[in-house]
């Protein structure tokens, strides 16, 4: 089940101190997607579409993030992770981009308007992929073990499995894959006793 709420603030208590200021949680909305298991990602895009994706039993919703209604026919399926594209351009363009790891060792690229999503084009990878992103710059992504880049620009052989690059391997199993976007183009990645930046420009 998918919640909305809104966050306003609280009306004010005569027995508390001035300088406190609190804020009340309400739930203005719900929709059960129906899936059997508890959704593991969900992302809100408010501008330019107003959707919400969502991602439960390997399969992609999207709602209209107002109402939560399902868009119709927009699924994607056998989908283990996906990342929505946070380009500036797609602003202006009307339109989002995701990428998607899904099943058989492959990423899937889209584009979703308000009515519509396309698949742009397929890429291999070695090894599934268990998070992944995208911005104008290009695409990172990473396995258990681990991190890989991927830039368009560079890339004339899109089904090629050498489509995408290293960046490096984590060989302690303790230290878990895992990455955060802080300006575009550039990536913290967790490392070996230490974060390592990379960047995709």
């Amino acid at each position: 089940i998918v919640h909305k709420f809104r966050i306003r603030d609280k009306a004010p208590d005569e027995s508390a101190s001035t300088e406190t200021k609190g804020y009340e949680c309400l739930c203005i909305g719900s929709q059960n997607l129906g899936t059997r298991k508890s959704i593991v990602k969900i992302k809100v895009v408010r501008i330019p579409l107003h959707r919400v994706f969502t991602l439960s039993d390997n399969l992609i919703q999207i709602l209209d993030s107002d109402n939560l209604q399902p868009i119709p026919n927009l699924k994607i399926k056998n989908v283990l992770t996906f990342g929505v594209s946070n380009a500036t351009d797609q602003c202006q363009g009307g339109y989002v981009d995701i990428c998607v790891s899904i099943k058989r060792n492959k990423i899937q690229i889209y584009r979703l308007d308000k009515l519509n999503m396309n698949l742009g084009y397929e890429l291999s990878v070695q090894d599934s992929f268990t998070s992944i992103a995208m911005d104008s710059y290009g695409i990172i992504g990473c396995s258990e073990t681990e991190y890989f880049s991927y830039d368009p620009s560079n890339s004339n052989d899109r089904r090629s499995t050498g489509s995408f690059n290293s960046i490096f391997k984590l060989d302690d199993p303790n230290t878990a894959a895992c990455f955060t976007n802080i300006s575009p183009g550039q990536y913290l990645l967790n490392g070996p006793n230490v974060g390592v930046t990379t960047s995709l420009q």
